[in-house]
């Protein structure tokens, strides 16, 4: 419980001061445009692409610098005083992530008249107020939100599919089937985490329209998709199930709703009802990551609940446009590094954990077999596969009636016959005595075991029963297979 207080307060701290670093106006010296021929700020939803004019004036202010925090739309024009002084973007541009600074010629001493026209696909607006200053503060500022707003993402773009990439590698190298494929889970999490996160990069490249809207699909349904990977992930890693497959349906149907709009304004309708439809995917990832506790990716869960509320508040009750400014794709790209860096850390264990096994302490000095010891570690472990339980036969009547010297010199000749055919990852343990396990995960692990006792007949004169069985906790395990291993005695005695 301390552990989600402190993530929880972690979280809330974080999201409040990059929300107010975000959204916030620290330029001291500055004039700020707040008079406008419509409502500024705003963020005007479309019926169809258009242009949306905004003209302000102002006198001399001795400022030469325009300043404007956000454009909502695809491509913008400014005019001063009647002259075209600047552009950015294409008819499909995406230019909402970036701020802009206008230099500002041939002022008139009294007044001047600032007008900017925004195309828009299917929306367009100015979200904050634009505002005048001196060059250099208005380069420090365009500098320090493009890196919050557009060169985080880009870098996080970079992180989530590298960590991808690598996720699916970890996967590769690793035995276990259903911890190898959580971590190829995590992968396609990661990787359509890149994807969707391309839309908040600036782009100024020319689509046609029908393309454009192609891509806002693809980056928006590869967010949903990325959401319900990582579910599926979390219950395949703690779980080795998943165990809520009913959302795959979930998820599929909430993404035809975006990708059989249309056209633009559809889109911005269906869009919005499907993203508030996915709030219950966030709903089962805030409960399985509480559930399973995932205690590495509690700070990440939280930020994003943050960004939610924040974002139903906005449309639904406040709409404050002092804090505006959705940090949605904070949230993702913080999750994205939070999974790579809990994988690497599980995995690192994982091959500290290996390599603890041929540690002396695991080691049976007389058989060089894995001993009794490496038990406190099976229930605990990911080991899969099926449990074979061997017992030498006749061996106690070998060893009364040649002694034990001859009897260790049988045991040591049958471990090092059955080590040399298994593989590295298979797992063989004396148990005592004469009593011995193998851990392999095989799909005919019956055809195995009868290979290797062939062998021991053959090569040593030396029988053996066993009983095999799906390995689950090794006691259970044990228990079943030492009821097959006697029915296999009682079998060979009475031929």
């Amino acid at each position: 419980m301390k552990k989600i207080v402190k993530n929880l307060i972690i979280a809330l701290f974080t999201f409040v001061v990059l929300g107010i670093l975000i959204n916030g106006n620290f330029v001291k010296d500055k004039y700020v445009l707040n008079s406008w021929n419509q409502k500024v700020p705003d963020q005007i939803l479309l019926d169809e692409p258009s242009t949306c004019v905004y003209v302000t004036e102002f006198n001399d202010t001795s400022f030469d610098t325009l300043v404007i925090p956000k454009i909502i739309g695809n491509l913008f024009k400014v005019y001063l005083n009647g002259e075209e002084i600047y552009s950015y973007g294409t008819k499909t541009g995406n230019i909402w992530s970036y701020t802009y600074v206008v230099p500002l010629k041939n002022l008139n001493s009294k007044k001047n008249i600032l007008k900017i026209e925004i195309f828009g696909l299917y929306d367009a607006g100015l979200p904050r107020f634009p505002f005048l200053t001196d060059r250099i503060s208005a380069l420090r500022y365009q500098s320090f939100q493009n890196f919050l707003r557009h060169d985080f993402y880009i870098i996080s773009i970079g992180i989530s599919f590298v960590a991808g990439i690598i996720s699916f590698f970890l996967g590769y190298l690793l035995k276990a089937k259903q911890i190898s494929q959580s971590y190829d889970l995590f992968g396609l999490f990661l990787v359509l985490t890149a994807i969707a996160l391309f839309d908040y990069q600036v782009r100024t490249f020319h689509f046609n329209e029908i393309t454009f809207l192609i891509f806002k699909k693809l980056f928006l349904i590869s967010t949903y998709f990325s959401s319900l990977f990582y579910i599926a992930a979390l219950e395949k890693y703690k779980l080795k199930r998943f165990r809520t497959k009913w959302l795959i349906w979930y998820v599929f149907f909430v993404s035809l709703l975006p990708v059989f709009s249309f056209d633009f304004n559809n889109y911005a309708k269906f869009s919005t009802v499907s993203n508030m439809l996915m709030l219950i995917v966030l709903l089962f990832v805030i409960y399985d990551v509480l559930h399973l506790k995932m205690s590495k990716l509690y700070f990440s869960t939280f930020f994003i609940v943050f960004s939610y509320i924040h974002i139903i508040l906005y449309f639904l009750y406040v709409r404050s446009y002092h804090f505006q400014e959705f940090l949605t794709g904070y949230g993702t790209a913080f999750l994205s590094i939070s999974v790579i860096l809990m994988l690497t850390d599980e995995f690192e264990k994982m091959v500290a954990e290996t390599n603890e096994l041929s540690n002396s302490r695991y080691i049976d000095p007389l058989t060089k077999a894995c001993n009794r010891n490496i038990l406190e570690k099976l229930d605990n472990s990911n080991v899969e596969g099926f449990f074979v339980l061997i017992d030498l036969d006749n061996f106690k009547e070998l060893n009364d009636r040649f002694g034990h010297e001859k009897g260790d010199e049988i045991l040591k000749k049958f471990s090092n016959l059955i080590i040399e055919n298994i593989r590295k990852e298979d797992l063989f343990i004396r148990l005592g005595g004469d009593e011995f396990a193998l851990i392999v995960n095989l799909d005919d692990p019956k055809s195995f075991v009868e290979r290797l006792r062939k062998l021991s007949i053959n090569v040593i004169n030396l029988d053996f029963s066993y009983g095999i069985v799906k390995f689950s906790k090794f006691s259970e395990s044990y228990r079943l297979a030492d009821k097959l291993l006697y029915d296999m005695k009682s079998r060979n005695k009475n031929k």
